[in-house]
């Protein structure tokens, strides 16, 4: 799998309407938001830890870029939330950008409706293929699988 942001237009062109289409909600990922999970509905969802470098007073271009940090999916978000904002476990989100919660940490998702758990991991594996792994630790799917799948959800997948 690629670290950064992949230019290939065979995976942009591949993205699922579902992800596209619809409302993406975003909220700031600090030291505080702990108090703000119960703002969270428990759905099935995917979702981007996206830092803005503006925030670091870099001047242009730096300032202009955002970038995809984490990827994930969770059937439940409110407990994925609260799980990834506890301190003290080396692998949780909050962890993995301490030095950061003071910058400008935005986590977007997107409700995605009643579907099974294998199109969520599609979806989420999606996104990894699109924007890197950085700092997400689980294991991508081999290139064959990915295909493999994508064809057998493509009728199934809904908005």
């Amino acid at each position: 799998m690629q670290i950064g942001l992949n230019l290939s237009k065979e995976y942009w062109k591949e993205i699922p309407e579902a992800l596209i289409q619809g409302e993406w909600e975003s909220i700031r990922f600090h030291e505080n938001s702990i108090t703000r999970i119960s703002q969270f509905p428990p759905v099935r969802a995917i979702y981007l830890l996206i830092i803005d470098l503006r925030s670091f007073s870099l001047s242009e271009p730096f300032s202009t870029i955002k970038n995809v940090l984490y990827v994930g999916s969770s059937t439940d978000l409110r407990k994925r939330f609260r799980d990834h904002i506890r301190g003290g476990k080396t692998d949780n989100l909050r962890y993995k950008v301490r030095e950061h919660l003071d910058k400008n940490l935005n986590f977007w998702y997107k409700d995605v409706g009643k579907i099974s758990q294998e199109q969520i991991f599609f979806y989420e594996e999606t996104l990894m293929r699109l924007f890197g792994k950085n700092l997400n630790s689980m294991r991508a799917m081999s290139e064959e699988n990915f295909v493999k799948n994508m064809e057998a959800l493509k009728g199934q997948i809904i908005g």
